[in-house]
């Protein structure tokens, strides 16, 4: 990339953070005059990891806004297009560790807040769900309970969870062909999208979240599409039906390269799956490898035919342009995913169309010489050696130590590192670790981090944290998370008792109280952690 698009991308990046800012501070004005510069940021949820423009660690304008309380901010992002369901909660709303959003800001006492995005997701995805369970029985396949039900309502059929999901959505993602029937022949909506903008079908081809995970239900998908299911073109193109796909392009050729409401593009789809005739009837059509997704600023494509092996689709896709250093979000750039999937061809077809492979990555393979070779050509990369993790199995500390010494004498410092990567040397290499501290790396902001057992973070991590390097038992973090309140969210009961012993405060003044201790632990039910932390304050009271 060169320096000017890369200055430009910085200079905007840096306006989207203090987007973000104003939508956490409430500042109204500040929020219509940043947003007026880079509009594209309304909804978040893009995000690169060279580049994170315009999302800020996967958060939303509108989510920043709405869990502070910030109702002016809410109604004028919402009447400017703003999506009701932010895409990080439709995405992830199944996850076992998953709280419900709306839930969070109900707690907080943000009343307000809560009805302007229940109106909002009403009006934009129907009626909320009321107090009869229909999607809990979806979910636990009472197939008897669900036919009695619609049949007294079939209202119920369009009822809405908080991110959209309706109880087709659920019955296809609990893989139920009989219960999808039974939905189906009741007059449920086939084409209805949820938050993320999935519907039933897009679900049973990708399952409930994550842009790359394909999760087919073979069965569902044909009852789907028998019934009358829509097939868009990223549909066609996931499936790999080549005679729909040229029948949809016939009558709109635009649409090779149009966004689908899921923030997906066809040729990413199918690049997924290797068809290599319909990978080139997209780009005959117009189809640009390098078109913005969702968590792939520059595309998905050649990542998912990299990831993939699919090596005739990704030579056809580098032939048209597609740039082979596009990061995607936790997954690295496609010559990253070649290297990691050992496939030896891939590389070497990705290396002759000029992919090169970032320095982290000899470092995290213990290529010392290569590491060494680029030094002396870019001085200014010995800030990029740190690898995100260390290739295991980890039996190299003296090399691991000897290459991290030697970015510190080219002139690296740790001041400003992230904690993902002071977290992982922590764990795979303490000696390597201890070095970075002594270069500027925080171990405060690693402790937050490592408290609820992060990556198998444990009690000797956190003793290494505290009583080696004088981690701070009482940081409070960007998110307002001290390392007790991490602890004790998870139930890590040895960690909460660990760290009350080293001076840890139940409560900080400067902390609201749906982020203290004791309140996360009663949320999630920690009887233990609630005990050890009342008995500590009876103590000290």
């Amino acid at each position: 990339m060169n320096a000017g698009k890369e200055q430009k991308i910085q200079s905007r990046v840096e306006l989207v953070e203090a987007l973000y800012d104003s939508c956490r501070a409430g500042n109204l004005q500040q929020v219509k005059d940043q947003l007026n510069q880079v509009p594209e940021a309304l909804d978040g949820g893009d995000y690169d990891m060279t580049f994170h423009y315009p999302a800020h660690f996967g958060r939303s304008p509108l989510y920043l806004s709405a869990q502070e309380g910030h109702h002016e901010v809410v109604q004028y992002l919402l009447d400017q297009g703003a999506n009701p369901v932010p895409h990080e909660f439709s995405a992830r709303y199944h996850s076992d560790d998953f709280t419900d959003w709306m839930d969070t800001i109900s707690e907080r006492g943000h009343h307000h807040v809560l009805s302007l995005l229940k109106k909002a997701i009403e009006d934009t995805y129907g009626p909320p769900l009321d107090g009869r369970n229909f999607h809990h029985h979806i979910r636990t396949r009472d197939v008897t309970a669900v036919k009695n039900m619609v049949a007294e309502d079939s209202q119920l059929l369009f009822q809405v969870d908080t991110v959209g999901n309706t109880g087709l959505h659920w019955a296809v993602e609990s893989d139920n062909l009989k219960m999808v029937r039974l939905l189906v022949d009741a007059g449920a909506k086939l084409d209805v999208r949820r938050g993320d903008g999935r519907t039933p079908l897009a679900v049973a081809i990708f399952g409930f979240h994550r842009y790359w995970h394909r999760d087919e239900k073979s069965d569902i998908i044909q009852y789907l599409i028998s019934r009358g299911a829509s097939q868009p073109l990223m549909i066609a193109s996931a499936l790999g039906d080549l005679k729909l796909a040229r029948e949809i392009l016939q009558q709109d050729p635009a649409a090779a390269d149009r966004l689908d409401p899921m923030q997906r593009r066809p040729l990413s789809c199918v690049a997924e799956i290797g068809s290599k005739k319909i990978v080139a009837l997209l780009l005959e059509h117009g189809a640009d490898p390098n078109s913005r997704e969702l968590m792939c600023q520059g595309g998905y494509a050649l990542h998912a035919a990299a990831a993939n092996n699919h090596l005739q689709v990704a030579r056809l896709l580098l032939e048209h342009g597609a740039n082979p250093q596009h990061w995607v979000d936790s997954s690295g750039d496609p010559i990253i995913i070649a290297h990691y999937n050992q496939n030896a061809r891939m590389v070497q077809l990705l290396y002759s169309f000029g992919a090169t492979t970032e320095i982290q990555f000899y470092a995290s393979e213990y290529r010392i010489d290569v590491v060494a070779e680029i030094l002396k050509l870019k001085p200014a990369a010995c800030n990029d050696v740190l690898p995100y993790q260390w290739k295991k199995p980890w039996d190299q500390p003296e090399l691991a130590l000897d290459i991290m010494s030697l970015a510190v004498r080219y002139g690296a410092s740790f001041e400003n590192e992230g904690d993902y990567k002071l977290i992982n040397t922590t764990l795979a290499y303490p000696q390597v670790a201890t070095f970075l501290y002594q270069h500027g790396g925080c171990p405060s902001k690693v402790l937050v981090r490592t408290a609820d057992g992060f990556h198998h973070a444990n009690l000797d991590t956190l003793t290494f944290l505290v009583e080696d390097h004088g981690a701070d038992v009482n940081f409070i973090n960007h998110d307002q998370l001290t390392p007790l309140a991490k602890a004790a969210a998870a139930g890590k009961v040895d960690h909460v008792s660990y760290l009350l012993s080293k001076g840890a405060e139940i409560s900080q003044s400067e902390i609201p109280y749906w982020k203290q201790p004791l309140y996360l632990a009663k949320k999630n039910q920690h009887l233990d952690a609630i005990s050890l932390l009342q008995d500590h304050e009876q103590k000290k009271s």
